[in-house]
């Protein structure tokens, strides 16, 4: 594609196996439109799978390679004995090349947006967060649990693009249609529970390795007559997820709250930004618990919302960077047994009431 002009109608036999062979064999779906297929071509960060059609980008690539190459062309017609170019143009000319194709990607994103059906339309900006394509960009390392075996990666790829998932039941278990939200949000089967307590489990094995003290499902102290703000949980008995000291500072013992969100949830679906949606979860989770753990506990309380795209909120960010990753053996692959230690497993299709309002009302004054 780089090196001959004019070489796209030779390169559709090509196109043809990766359309007919290549993606059917990968996802387990056939492309039912060329749409569809425009959609796989884009990089992964823009809700793609990186799976260019060579016919259509082969005359850009031509043109592109000559203007990364002009220098070097112009050295050898001229027969010059040493090499002599010009890095800044040079660097210059590969941004405009990196700029072009990035505006050409976003513009085909955009145009996507509007011409697929509003199914697979409403995935496309919950796939384009930061973190949501990270399972199809890391390497798969097997140590560190990265490795997808063909049926899950096919069924995440059906989960990504609103597509029919292979061998299940119409019916759910509660007796309601297994779509595909509704398989990521039912608290029947155990998959909700199982989903948080492995996050929960992982990243306490995380904390474990830098904390001088880590607990899952910590007991907090009973409330006896502290003035605490409306909102606050104030049962006996009330546990949080996980309690680790020492993470922000030396001794004080830091709370965590951990929520795992569907985006295609109801209770999720008229927030203007997926920033907002983070950020109103967040503040729930620290509203019911956060004077509990400062006035009583003494501690902080970090309510850490991640969702079923792989993307983590605000908090998780402040907490990812408090981890000192490149230092530390860290084997996520490890986790625990499924049984749940508790029933505080959050359902983010339930109504939450004036409390949410609130909340929500704060966030669109920010």
């Amino acid at each position: 594609m780089r090196t001959t002009p004019d070489i796209a109608v030779n390169l559709q036999p090509i196109e043809d196996m990766i359309r007919n062979l290549l993606i059917p064999n990968m996802t387990g779906h056939t492309i039912r439109s060329d749409l569809q297929r425009s959609l796989f071509s884009l990089p992964a960060k823009l809700g793609g799978l990186a799976i260019i059609n060579p016919v259509e980008i082969a005359d850009t690539e031509y043109k592109n390679s000559l203007m990364a190459n002009q220098q070097l062309t112009e050295h050898i017609l001229k027969q010059h004995t040493t090499l002599n170019t010009n890095r800044e143009a040079g660097k210059a000319v590969k941004s405009a090349i990196s700029l072009s194709n990035a505006k050409r990607h976003e513009s085909l994103k955009n145009q996507l947006m509007n011409d697929l059906p509003p199914l697979i339309s409403e995935k496309i900006p919950h796939a384009c967060e930061k973190g949501a394509s990270s399972w199809l960009t890391g390497l798969p390392y097997e140590k560190y649990g990265f490795v997808l075996n063909k049926q899950g990666f096919k069924d995440a790829i059906a989960l990504r693009y609103a597509l029919p998932i292979a061998n299940i039941a119409k019916k759910c278990i509660c007796g309601k249609d297994n779509t595909y939200n509704h398989i990521l949000i039912c608290k029947k089967g155990g998959f909700v529970n199982s989903r948080h307590n492995r996050l929960r489990d992982t990243i306490a094995s995380i904390l474990e390795k830098i904390c001088n003290e880590v607990v899952v499902e910590p007991t907090l102290q009973p409330c006896t007559g502290e003035s605490l703000r409306p909102g606050t949980i104030l049962d006996d008995g009330a546990r949080l997820d996980i309690a680790a000291r020492g993470l922000w500072s030396p001794m004080e013992m830091a709370f965590f709250d951990i929520r795992v969100l569907h985006p295609g949830a109801k209770s999720n679906a008229n927030h203007n930004t997926p920033a907002k949606m983070y950020m109103k979860h967040e503040r729930e989770k620290e509203r019911k618990y956060g004077d509990r753990c400062v006035q009583i506990e003494k501690g902080t309380c970090n309510g850490l919302v991640f969702s079923t795209t792989g993307v983590r909120g605000h908090r998780g960010r402040y907490y990812e960077k408090a981890i000192p990753v490149d230092e530390l053996d860290l084997n996520l692959a490890h986790t625990t047994s499924d049984e749940d230690r508790g029933d505080d497993v959050d359902d983010e299709d339930e109504e939450v009431g004036d409390e949410v309002e609130n909340v929500e009302e704060e966030v669109s004054e920010e």
